[in-house]
């Protein structure tokens, strides 16, 4: 009996030390980034961001969505990771969309309102693993 304790004992603390914490990307916070859309323009137009974290576009004036599905210059699908789009909205101050990047790549969108897309109202997003 106390060979087997002598031998079971060390084995037992072994394996109730070897995973004791989450790993790093259990405990990052999702943070939310914000981009603001107005009179043909995305500000930022291009933005970085974590696997996970969401985007919020902020209407400063107009009316303005955010389509991420199909390009509205050439009528072709913007072929991004994940589709995302929205309904437009004229309120000053409002939240167009939210949305949260879980798959990695870089995402194209624009604003499919009238000409806004020609005009320039085009952004880009790259999502970046968590390491």
């Amino acid at each position: 009996m106390n060979k087997f304790l002598v031998f079971f004992i060390p084995i037992l603390f072994f394996f109730s030390c070897e995973n004791d914490h989450d790993p790093p990307e259990a405990n990052e916070p999702i943070v939310t980034h914000t981009i603001f859309a107005g009179n043909f323009y995305y500000d930022p137009p291009s933005i970085t961001i974590n696997q996970g974290d969401e985007i919020r576009w902020i209407n400063d004036g107009g009316l303005h969505d955010v389509n991420g599905e199909i390009n509205s210059l050439t009528n072709m699908a913007f072929d991004n990771p994940e589709t995302f789009n929205s309904p437009s909205t004229s309120i000053v101050g409002a939240e167009i969309y939210r949305h949260a990047f879980n798959t990695v790549g870089v995402y194209n969108y624009d604003c499919s309102v009238g000409s806004h897309a020609l005009n320039g109202m085009i952004g880009t997003i790259t999502v970046l693993a968590i390491e």
